[in-house]
């Protein structure tokens, strides 16, 4: 005893304590770090995806539009394609293909709207590195 008081009484931690308190602090800080990554990266595959849809409603509203024609280009039957990608508001670049065909039973046409575009890297929830192409598909009658 030094001064009356007991070594083990004086209370504090030890320097084992302390080395152990800071790695699991620090293990727990790389798994919250990750999950943020994880969580920013499925938040742009979310927008992609949001703006996709966005951009297939568009053009399924236009084509569905008692202002187009019936007998207009974009409703003959058969394969279209826009001829340039439209940009979305994530700076992805959205490719629109249809697909018109007349239902024989009803009369109505057959409208199958697809949007494809492609993201790299984590956020496309491919490999660091890779891309991923994506779609997006609307379909509708036209009476």
């Amino acid at each position: 005893m030094h001064n009356g008081v007991n070594a083990k009484a004086a209370g504090g931690f030890s320097l084992i304590e302390a080395i152990l308190a800071i790695g699991v602090t620090a293990i727990g800080l790389l798994g919250v770090a990750s999950l943020m990554t994880s969580i920013i990266a499925t938040g742009h595959l979310n927008n992609a995806r949001d703006n996709a849809v966005a951009v297939a409603t568009r053009k399924m509203e236009y084509l569905l539009s008692p202002q187009l024609a019936a007998d207009s280009v974009d409703l003959t039957e058969g394969h279209h394609e826009d001829s340039e990608p439209i940009l979305g508001d994530n700076h992805v670049p959205y490719s629109i293909a249809w697909e018109v065909a007349l239902d024989p039973a009803s009369g109505a046409l057959s409208i199958d709207t697809t949007v494809s575009y492609t993201l790299s890297g984590a956020a496309g929830g491919a490999a660091s590195g890779t891309a991923a192409v994506r779609t997006v598909q609307l379909t509708s009658l036209r009476f």
